[in-house]
């Protein structure tokens, strides 16, 4: 059974609509709303499968209903009512890739159509799903765009869906890792993949693990486990990260942690640990009016003209000179 939830607000529609869905089979309402803003609450806390709305309602309108919709619940499908034809709304449901427009008063067999046409598309998106057995958070420096989502889906080298997440996040599921890391180790700058996790785990770990991966120019590997120190390193870089304590935290001895990262990812891991923090730090200057002193804190140094030292040797400025040249305004707050 699909999740509905209908939001209109006039009381006697939504009843209307009720007794309609009688005749629907696979779909069950879990809300019914006079409120819109009450349903967006309930959208955005517990998203269903499909939401029917009417188009023009006082506190908010359908539009800015969908456009919430289609940027914080990429999986909700949408139809949409109203008591006449709107061009600026018929343009919008192409955007926001709605199921069908339906014209008060609702006709049976239109009302029928557009919930076998939302059926079709969820059987085939859950039928889609269940063939994808892993999945990967992107990051980009850029906003997404439709076309940045097609080339990932048809550069790839193995069959994969791409889900748009809110900012600059987006998901890719597939079922062929053997393929996928020399392929995301050949992408070009602008992108950042989170390490590979089974498809339908927690995303919030790998949005973090994507969003270093960007900022420090490095990809996972699939090496085991060694993506976990990658990703340990990744999560707790505004931590004190000693030798023992990875190693602790992996189970291997220091020296072979040591040996063995050098060999597989090519770097030595503590220049790999200040490859990540100078990375972040550099986004965090470009991105936020955090003094420089709080950066070099939260990217794990505890003595902040260590920090700057580090940086300048990096990148051959002081972080508030590339923090000038990157056009961000300058705090006003000494480095050191």
């Amino acid at each position: 059974m699909y999740s509905l939830i209908l939001v209109d607000d006039e009381i006697w529609t939504l009843r209307d609509m009720e007794v309609l869905l009688r005749d629907v089979p696979g779909f069950v309402p879990v809300g019914m709303y006079t409120d819109p803003v009450e349903a967006k609450q309930a959208i955005l806390h517990s998203p269903p499968n499909v939401v029917l709305t009417d188009l023009k309602m006082e506190e908010l309108s359908g539009q800015q209903l969908m456009k919430t919709i289609h940027e914080h619940c990429p999986k909700t499908r949408i139809i949409i009512c109203s008591a006449y034809r709107d061009f600026d709304a018929a343009r919008d449901a192409i955007k926001y890739d709605v199921i069908d427009y339906l014209v008060k008063p609702i006709v049976k067999s239109d009302f029928l159509s557009a919930f076998e046409k939302a059926r079709i598309l969820l059987d085939r998106e859950q039928s889609e799903e269940s063939s994808f057995t892993r999945q990967r958070v992107v990051a980009s420096e850029h906003p997404w765009t439709e076309q940045h989502l097609c080339r990932i889906k048809n550069e790839a080298p193995c069959p994969c869906r791409i889900e748009q997440r809110k900012d600059a996040f987006a998901v890719v599921y597939y079922d062929n890792a053997d393929s996928i890391e020399a392929w995301i180790q050949s992408l070009p700058d602008g992108l950042g993949f989170s390490q590979e996790l089974p498809a339908g785990s927690d995303e919030q770990a790998q949005h973090t693990e994507a969003l270093i991966a960007l900022c420090a120019g490095f990809a996972y590997t699939l090496h085991k486990p060694l993506n976990e120190v990658q990703s340990y390193i990744a999560l707790h870089c505004g931590e004190k990260l000693t030798l023992n304590s990875i190693a602790e935290e992996i189970g291997f001895s220091s020296a072979y942690l040591c040996d063995l990262f050098r060999k597989k990812c090519g770097i030595q891991l503590f220049a790999f640990i200040k490859q990540i923090r100078i990375g972040l730090a550099c986004h965090l200057l470009k991105t936020t009016n955090l003094p420089v002193h709080i950066i070099s804190g939260q990217v794990g140094y505890e003595d902040n003209s260590h920090f700057c030292r580090e940086f300048k040797n990096a990148k051959g400025l002081t972080p508030n000179a590339y923090r000038q040249a990157e056009g961000h305004p300058d705090p006003d707050q000494p480095e050191s």
